[in-house]
This record gives C-alpha cells, sequence and structure tokens, in this order.
C-alpha cells in the first residue's frame, strides 16, 4: 500500500517544498534530490502520489489583503496589552487598553500597524512570529464600537481562579498556557535554562490526564466507555483555552492512533499531522512551539527503544537550544 507506513515521506516533502517556498531557496535542491532518491528506491506511484500533494500545496497561497478601519471578529487570545481577533480577511494582533477576553466577539474602529521584519541576521523578527501564529495584522484599537461577552468553560475558570488568592501565576501559566506580566522575569530566565517546559502547557499534560482520567473512570465503566468520556473530557478541555500547538499534536495522536492504529504506526500519524498543519499555516515552520513538539516527539519515536534515548532526545534538541538562546544551559 502507497499510503500505510510511507505517510513520513510524503510529509517530508511538504515540508521541504514549504522551507524552500518560505525559508530558503536553497531546499528547492533538496527537494530535487529527495524526489530522485524516491524514484529509484521506491514505489512509482508513492512518488506520482507525492507529486499530487506537492502541486496541492505549492498553490495554496494565503492572500494578505488590506487590513480596513473597522473590524468584526472573536477574540481568540489575551494578554496584558493586547489580544488576538479573529476576523474574515485573517487574524489580528489588536493593541487595546480594554477589558476584553478570550471568546468575546467585538466590532472595533482601528488603526492599521505595519508589521516589523527585522533584517539583522538572528533578531527577533515580528512578522516571522506572528505569521507561524496564523496572525496576519496588527492594529491599535481606536473605538470599541459593539462588544458581547459569552461566559464559556475558559471564562468561568478565569473568573474562579481571578477570586482565589492561593491561585498564583505560574498556576494559571500550568493550567492555561497564558504568561502575565508578573512573571515575565522569571519566565525569561526559564526559558534561558531550558527549562520553560516544566511550567508550559505540552504534550505532558494530555498523557497525565488521560492517565488520571482512565484510572478513576475505571473503577465505573468499561474500558471502551472509559476511553470515549477521557477523549471528550480531553476535547473540551483543549478546545476550550487558547490554542496551543504542543497540546493539539499530543491529544490528535493520541484519539487518531488509538483509532486507526489497525491501518497505520505513531509515525504515519505524526507525518499526517505535519502535513495537515502545513496546508493549514505554511507559515507554521516558524513557530517555535510546532518545531519543538513536531520535532521532539519524531526524536522520541526513532529512540523509544534505545538503551539510551533520553540523551539522544536531549541531543537532538541542543542545535535547537542553541538556535534560540546561543548557549546550552548544564
Amino acid at each position: 500500500m502507497f499510503i500505510r507506513y510511507h505517510l513520513f515521506y510524503y510529509a517530508m516533502g511538504c515540508l521541504l517544498l514549504v522551507l524552500a517556498q518560505y525559508f530558503h531557496p536553497l531546499f528547492y535542491i533538496f527537494l530535487f534530490l529527495y524526489v530522485l532518491w524516491l524514484i529509484k528506491n521506491w514505489d512509482k506511484r508513492i512518488v506520482a502520489f507525492l507529486f499530487i500533494i506537492l502541486l496541492m500545496l505549492y498553490y495554496r497561497s494565503i492572500t494578505i489583503h488590506q487590513l480596513p478601519t473597522q473590524i468584526t471578529g472573536t477574540v481568540i487570545k489575551t494578554s496584558e496589552k493586547y489580544c488576538y481577533v479573529q476576523t474574515d480577511i485573517g487574524n489580528v494582533k489588536l493593541y487595546h487598553e480594554n477589558d476584553l477576553h478570550f471568546q468575546d466577539e467585538i466590532t472595533a474602529s482601528i488603526e492599521p500597524l505595519q508589521i516589523n521584519e527585522n533584517s539583522n541576521d538572528y533578531a527577533f523578527n515580528e512578522r516571522n512570529y506572528l505569521y507561524g501564529q496564523k496572525v496576519f495584522y496588527k492594529a491599535r484599537l481606536k473605538k470599541l464600537l459593539q462588544h458581547s461577552h459569552h461566559e464559556g468553560i475558559y471564562a468561568y475558570l478565569q473568573k474562579r481562579m481571578a477570586n482565589d488568592e492561593t491561585i498564583n501565576d505560574y498556576q494559571r501559566l500550568f493550567i492555561f498556557g497564558e504568561k502575565s506580566e508578573g512573571i515575565t522575569d522569571d519566565y525569561q530566565q526559564l526559558s534561558q535554562l531550558s527549562l520553560v517546559h516544566l511550567f508550559a502547557l505540552s504534550g505532558m499534560h494530555i498523557h497525565l490526564l488521560y492517565s488520571l482520567l482512565k484510572g478513576f473512570l475505571g473503577y465505573f465503566f468499561e474500558e471502551r466507555l472509559v476511553k470515549g468520556i477521557s477523549y471528550l473530557s480531553l476535547a473540551i478541555y483543549i478546545f476550550s483555552i487558547p490554542m496551543q500547538i504542543s497540546l493539539y499534536r499530543a491529544f490528535f495522536v493520541l484519539v487518531l492512533y488509538d483509532l486507526l492504529k489497525k491501518y497505520f504506526n505513531e509515525l504515519d500519524i505524526l507525518s499526517l499531522l505535519v502535513i495537515f498543519s502545513l496546508f493549514y499555516n505554511p507559515y507554521i515552520i516558524y513557530n517555535i512551539s510546532f518545531v519543538f513538539s513536531y520535532f521532539i516527539y519524531f526524536i522520541v519515536l526513532l529512540t523509544r527503544h534505545l538503551k539510551y534515548s533520553s540523551w539522544f532526545i536531549y541531543l537532538s534538541s541542543v542545535p535547537l537550544v542553541l538556535s534560540l538562546n546561543a548557549q546550552i544551559p548544564l
């Protein structure tokens, strides 16, 4: 079968194409050599199917329109000084001083701003950072014309936590993945020490919650029902908070592998998610969460049966850590 156990080859081709289109044209050479290698060593149907996928991805363009002076949309992420608003033309980073919350619906008069693109090598590039989160516009709020607040699960939990003094900023970071101004300095130090993964939302949360739910529900229900309730509970939690790429990856790998393990292995499922992610937003290659989460999990799959797998995982992360922090924390 030219799909089962071969999705990795399609994912590699898609990744090389996106890197060539959006990162550096040099990757077209690697893509060409890769296709030649496939033609020489694998079934021609694999190459033909890959060619179809690459054509679809190549012409999958994201159109960036001129931002109007008035927008209507839904708040999909909040911070101290800005929020992300999902509109018909795309996501907007909106600076404001109003009391806006996740999932609020707004209509606002805005002042469009220019997204900075740093020309210095290795410096922070705002354009790549925002595009990696599928945010293609930036603006400042001039006047809030309409504001509709929705009390969802996220808003309810936030309100409960805000009224409880025993819950600190780190617990909010651990539950919601949100970084408040009160821990900015500590968070920066954790990032430099490469320890931020201990606090940031990740696949570890999903597997831990899933194990706890299965263990508890197993006393009351049969295994199939336990899995269904556990998956539903995790889905409600994940899709009720602002998007976290590592959570999505862990959740979909967990669920899809359980549903499709008769047909695909875990590497196939991971590869399928990579392909879908690149079609959803090719600029996701600039998203650090995507790079770390998917690459490290790929290394985990390759080395989990080896004796010193933890060392291989650590060493494989060193180039990524060096590219971000220019140092290796002992």
